[in-house]
């Protein structure tokens, strides 16, 4: 169900998605950034009057489109520089951390309530939640950032800090899936 019809559903490429493949598809051709499509030249030319940026092919954020991290970015290159330049290379990087996604809530869920309640499948429901969850599931078939991963992990650095007690952490948890 996550790479189904990828390529055509939903239909479209939304701005967002198609900015992210040019910039993927400029890394693909060996661009040096800041690399700014048609409509940002006077942004740059702005935003870089006083002091303009050393060019590199690997930059560590990029300007764009108001401005993203790279690992999304780099990902999708690797995915356009194996599948080619197809809403279906765009849109396979943020499926697949989907299924990380619900992998990693599975681990922290399951500790988490185990740890409290004695419960072993917990991980098991928790990740069948999120795995049925429509609005998960859609917006992880879209060439969008927000799908990585790092919402699930959050809730451990709050553990490890010691600010909230294990249950309101698995509430955090399911709360900061989207």
């Amino acid at each position: 169900m996550r790479v189904h019809n990828l390529a055509t559903l939903p239909l479209g490429l939304y701005h967002d998605e198609a900015y992210n493949g040019l910039d993927a598809l400029a890394m693909t051709e060996g661009a040096l950034f800041p690399h700014f499509p048609r409509g940002w030249e006077l942004y740059s030319a702005e935003a870089h009057a006083e002091r303009p940026p050393t060019p590199t092919r690997f930059p560590l954020f990029f300007e764009g489109n108001y401005g993203r991290e790279p690992l999304h970015i780099y990902l999708m290159a690797a995915s356009v520089w194996l599948f080619g330049n197809t809403p279906f290379a765009l849109r396979l990087v943020p499926a697949l951390s989907g299924v990380i996604a619900v992998a990693a809530v599975y681990l922290v869920a399951g500790v988490f309530i185990a740890g409290e309640q004695g419960s072993r499948g917990a991980g098991e429901k928790n990740s069948q939640f999120t795995i049925h969850n429509s609005q998960f599931t859609i917006l992880r078939r879209m060439g969008l950032r927000h799908p990585l991963p790092r919402r699930p992990l959050q809730p451990l650095r709050l553990a490890d800090d010691g600010l909230y007690p294990r249950g309101v952490l698995v509430r955090l948890l399911l709360l900061a899936r989207h």
